[in-house]
């Protein structure tokens, strides 16, 4: 079970931008990439069980998904726009988890229509996946939001009839009405 913790996209980008080169620059590659793996941590042991079993619905483990793919529709969608690409991730992320995981990652993203996946994957799309898809991260400035487009190039009455929740670099996203 992932422990999702919630932060700003932007003080992310930026605290995880200057550990991750304030390690390199000390103590050299491998051990900045060893630094920036997940961690998990205990902070309560379980002393006590309950007489009574509970019964809680099982959410399924996410299916194996093709990394590189899911990174490239990042890029495709955000570029080199962290902000960008981290609303794009949640988004990703919101949809599957809606879902509760019932279909792969690459059936969101046909499902919801994302882009074409970009040829490259851009640090930006990388850093976005890694918080949100692999430590657990939420970004809240993008609440709840599963939908997204770039108004200077289209317009989308549909869009626009959903919550409207941020916007960021021409970019607007949204939840579904009451969600």
């Amino acid at each position: 079970m992932m422990i999702r913790r919630i932060v700003s996209s932007l003080a992310y980008a930026i605290v995880l931008t200057v550990a991750i080169s304030a390690t390199t620059a000390i103590c050299g590659e491998a051990e900045a990439e060893r630094m920036t793996q997940p961690v998990v941590e205990v902070t309560e042991e379980v002393t006590e069980v309950a007489e009574e079993p509970v019964v809680v619905e099982a959410i399924p483990e996410p299916e194996p998904y093709d990394a590189d793919y899911v990174l490239r529709v990042i890029t495709a969608e955000g570029g080199t726009d962290q902000l960008v690409c981290n609303g794009v991730a949640q988004c990703l992320y919101n949809a599957c988890e809606r879902d509760l995981w019932a279909h792969s990652v690459e059936y969101i993203i046909e499902e919801y229509q994302y882009t074409t996946p970009a040829e490259w994957v851009s640090d930006e799309a990388r850093i976005a996946w890694d918080a949100v898809f692999c430590s657990g991260v939420t970004f809240v400035d993008f609440g709840d939001a599963l939908y997204f487009y770039a108004p200077a190039y289209c317009e989308s009455e549909w869009h626009e009839s959903l919550q409207f929740v941020a916007e960021v670099s021409g970019v607007r996203f949204f939840e579904e009405v009451g969600g």
